[in-house]
């Protein structure tokens, strides 16, 4: 999740801090992690959210920084409520996990759904797993398989795999071999593992 993070922190990069926060990515891509720390932080004191989910991040590894997980939870609250969604994704696993937080579906659905509202395909898919489970909401697979498809729509792959799985499986979905290896390749396409890895097991299992 940490190389995710930084990743969408790079290409997410606007307004107030800009320059910061351009200044920040490139320190930490050469493992410069004090740099980036001072970088991060100007940018969010510039109350740039996508500058505050980077800072909350290296509180949350300890990168540059001694770890903080009061801190990154802060952090990450303020980049949410600044806009960015990956700092909704990273409250929504810290308290789908109980990582720094007490564990909590119901704001972890919460954060989550933030996300997915406004377009992120990482919050789609993470919602569509706490449908799937009834983690923080009443389990709901053929909810779960919409958010997986909107996800997928996003070229999120694991959203691709999780709905080829249901295909696969008739959860909340009709068995539907063909629409599974047709998702399954398209998580595949995205360069995922594990859609090429059941996509090969499905034609194997047909030439057989």
């Amino acid at each position: 999740m940490k190389g995710i993070l930084i990743i969408l922190v790079a290409l997410c990069g606007m307004g107030a801090g800009e320059q910061n926060l351009k200044d920040a990515i490139h320190a930490f891509a050469k493992g410069e992690y004090k740099e980036a720390f001072n970088f991060f932080s100007k940018a969010c004191e510039a109350n740039n959210p996508y500058g505050c989910t980077g800072l909350g991040s290296m509180y949350a590894w300890g990168q540059g920084v001694e770890q903080n997980l009061a801190k990154a939870i802060e952090l990450y609250h303020k980049a949410c409520e600044g806009g960015d969604t990956l700092g909704c994704i990273n409250l929504g696993v810290r308290y789908e996990k109980g990582h720094g937080v007490k564990q909590d579906f119901t704001k972890a659905f919460e954060y989550y759904q933030k996300a997915c509202q406004n377009n992120d395909a990482l919050g789609c898919k993470a919602l569509g797993s706490m449908y799937a489970l009834g983690h923080g909401v009443n389990q709901d697979l053929k909810k779960a398989s919409q958010f997986y498809q909107k996800a997928c729509d996003m070229k999120d792959a694991s959203g691709c795999t999780a709905l080829g799985d249901m295909y696969m499986h008739a959860k909340g979905l009709k068995q539907d071999k063909a629409k599974a290896q047709e998702y399954f390749q398209k998580a595949c396409d995205l360069k995922e593992e594990e859609g090429c890895q059941k996509v090969m097991k499905l034609k194997e299992n047909q030439e057989k």
